[in-house]
């Protein structure tokens, strides 16, 4: 190694601790890296990346790092600039349907699709299933849009295709599959892919082209995943796939905060990551450089009780900090009102608003915490709301570009034939999408023809609107993206429908369009060749992500999520509310199977605070219409709250009241045992069994029931009705 590559590679190993720079030493073969909540693992990664191009001589393109957001590809970029400057340019940061974009587009015409292919969102998903359920005479009673859209993409993460599906055993499953199969017969029609396809097709193009397969092979030499426990089985394949030849791929994630079962993610991907490479080296990043020793002390608690995991612990050079708080309420509006009551004391003590975040397990839990925030004229920013990109009069223009691109995206074209107002109802619509049937042609086409429909009155509007889109493709093809999108704007009519009112309403659409086409010429500055289908292509990536919409001013803002949402955020000081049973633990994931999924959703949280934490719960909560009683959560128990200081009622601005309880240990659940080992009993749903173990917890009785066909399940007495015969 020459001195200047000691030298360089004193610079990358700089300010890491032991295991981290080995993990960036890595020379060669598959590497595990077990990142612990805050333990710096982009750090890691792009000085890894750094290390390959500058100290071992890699060619930058030759890295593919693969992430799950646009926000995470964003800042791996952003590090990895500051490190090796322009090169980082060279290097495939991007997220995996980022990655399966870039291999279809290089490959579309083997999956017959034109180069201008759509990608739907999900508005045109649903569109497009609602026109085959109605075709099919499917009831929306029997089968919702967004159900079967949901089973699709369960298919897909699997690798599922239209011809590959198990025998259906009921009438739904059955129905679903008939969707699925001309569903994705739509899609070729139309010359779009959805964002499932995007992964789907792309892996499927690795398995059954070996010419194809061989090439991404030998094109990446080296291939780095992060976040590898939320991996779904289509990105665990696309992996295996592009690593199976040089063995050079390095996983990164953490199996405690495999929260996304739901999407799909399968924490076996990492729980087994030795079964698939034998010669992997594990490498355990456990220094968390966040949170405060009691903090990380609480999650550590907490996670231990999960039997499906790696064993690692955190731990932190930082002083001890803030002592946790646990409070418990009489219900829910006086848990928010105090929530805030404690935020807005700590801001008079030199709080920032955008210090605090206020998670909770569901949505509906944030309507009381809104309430008072809106009731004290406080900022909030409430993660997961509504997106500019889902504004209905930016949609509005995405899909006339849509059409630009792609005249066969009849979904996109459907959407905005009569907007504005043209006197295309929807019976007209009807009868021009007949026509078009009828003589095998496209929607966009039909347009064109709408005088040979007879007695057709919108038949000069439609070739008009035709002939207008004829012009604007004409202009894509060699004007900048922006100046086609202003063109759109200005003489579609749009200008006029959006300008119709000075109501604030009006202005914000106008201010929205604006913005729009500010968006469009910051995508023409960021690339080399820009094009309308490429801008439309980042766009669909863009909000197919579930990151939040956020205000302008996040320095003035409380902060206010699901825990799901909450996940790769951290907060000075955080509020876990609603820590009840049937809450959180949520009352479906009362089985032994979810528990570990909602405990890894508490440690999630836990880890999101840097400095102060608190806990709290109601003992009564408005639910179903009427006030019912709630049980503390479990895992409160398991946390070792019983130490923490707490306030059995409401508290003051300083925290607690007069005559509050301080260092009591909670309310138990059931104090005398009700059901015991060795007894027969019945259940409503799965009939007689026999009580193998029932354990007193916070929660009530914990038991455990071994039923006639031989099955076994936990249930809650709390929660669970049962005979004793």
């Amino acid at each position: 190694m020459s001195d200047f590559q000691q030298t360089l590679e004193r610079e990358f190993l700089d300010g890491l601790n032991e295991v981290q720079r080995e993990a960036v030493r890595h020379e060669s073969g598959p590497l595990l890296i077990l990142a612990g909540a805050g333990s710096g693992k982009t750090r890691v990664i792009t000085h890894r990346i750094a290390y390959l191009c500058r100290v071992k001589g890699v060619a930058p393109y030759r890295i593919a790092a693969v992430t799950f957001t646009n926000k995470a590809a964003q800042e791996m970029r952003s590090r990895l600039e500051a490190l090796i400057g322009p090169m980082a340019e060279k290097v495939h940061i991007r997220t995996f349907h980022s990655m399966g974009l870039y291999i279809i587009r290089n490959h579309y015409s083997l999956l017959d699709l034109k180069s201008g292919f759509s990608i739907y969102d999900s508005a045109a998903q649903k569109s497009l299933v609602k026109t085959i359920l109605k075709e099919q005479k499917i009831s929306k009673d029997f089968m919702r849009p967004e159900a079967v859209l949901s089973r699709m993409e369960g298919y897909r993460d699997r690798l599922l295709g239209p011809d590959e599906l198990p025998k259906a055993t009921d009438p739904y499953e059955e129905a679903a599959q008939q969707v699925y199969r001309e569903y994705k017969k739509r899609l070729r029609q139309n010359h779009a892919v959805d964002f499932s396809d995007l992964l789907f097709e792309s892996v499927r193009l690795l398995q059954q082209n070996d010419e194809i397969r061989e090439h991404y092979q030998q094109f990446w030499q080296h291939f780095l995943i992060d976040e590898y426990q939320d991996t779904n089985h289509g990105q665990y394949v696309l992996g295996k796939i592009i690593a199976e030849k040089h063995r050079n791929i390095v996983v990164v994630g953490d199996d405690d905060q495999s929260i996304y079962s739901w999407r799909g993610a399968d924490i076996t991907n990492i729980l087994s990551f030795e079964s698939d490479y034998p010669e992997a080296k594990i490498l355990k990043l456990e220094e968390n450089y966040r949170s405060t020793p009691i903090i990380l002390k609480a999650a550590s608690r907490v996670i231990a009780n999960n039997k499906q995991r790696r064993d690692k612990t955190l731990f932190t050079s930082r002083d001890s900090g803030e002592d946790l708080r646990y409070h418990i309420y009489d219900s829910e509006y006086e848990e928010a009102e105090s929530v805030i009551s404690r935020i807005q004391t700590l801001r008079s003590q030199g709080r920032k608003l955008s210090d605090f975040s206020i998670f909770y397990r569901t949505n509906a839990q944030s309507r009381v915490f809104e309430q008072v925030l809106n009731q004290q004229s406080l900022p909030y920013v409430l993660y997961g709301g509504f997106r500019f990109f889902d504004r209905k009069e930016v949609k509005d223009i995405l899909a006339y570009l849509n059409v630009i691109v792609n005249p066969e995206d009849a979904i996109s074209l459907e959407r905005i034939i009569n907007v504005p107002a043209r006197s295309v109802g929807d019976r007209s619509v009807e009868k021009l999408q007949s026509f078009a049937y009828q003589h095998g042609i496209s929607l966009y086409e039909a347009m064109e023809r709408a005088d040979e429909l007879p007695r057709f009155r919108p038949a000069s509007i439609l070739q008009e609107l035709h002939a207008g889109f004829e012009n604007w493709r004409e202009m894509a093809r060699s004007q900048q993206p922006s100046l086609v999108a202003q063109a759109v704007y200005e003489q579609s009519g749009l200008k006029e429908f959006f300008s119709t009112d000075n109501d604030p309403e009006s202005v914000s659409r106008l201010e929205n369009v604006a913005e729009l086409i500010s968006s469009v010429q910051d995508y023409e500055n960021r690339e080399e060749n820009p094009d309308l289908s490429g801008f439309l292509q980042n766009v669909t990536l863009l909000t197919s992500e579930t990151n939040p919409d956020t205000p302008q001013d996040l320095n003035n803002c409380i902060h206010l999520m699901t825990l799901h949402n909450a996940k790769g955020l951290e907060f000075p000081v955080v509020f876990l509310t609603g820590m009840e049973e049937g809450l959180l633990p949520h009352q479906l994931s009362l089985d032994e199977g979810n528990i570990e999924e909602e405990r890894r959703l508490v440690y999630v949280g836990i880890t999101r605070a840097r400095e102060e934490l608190y806990v709290s719960h109601s003992r009564f909560r408005r639910m179903g219409g009427s006030m019912q009683p709630r049980m503390p959560s479990r895992f409160i128990e398991e946390i070792g709250l019983e130490s923490a200081s707490r306030v059995s009622a409401s508290v003051g601005p300083g925290g607690t009241r007069v005559g509050a309880a301080r260092n009591k240990p909670p309310e138990r659940g059931l104090r005398n045992a009700v059901y015991e080992a060795g007894q027969r009993i019945k259940h409503s749903k799965y009939g007689e069994g026999e009580i193998v173990a029932a354990e007193n917890t916070v929660a009530g009785q914990k038991i455990q029931i071994r039923f006639s066909d031989g099955s076994t399940k936990f249930f809650l007495s709390n929660y669970t009705p049962l005979e004793v015969l």
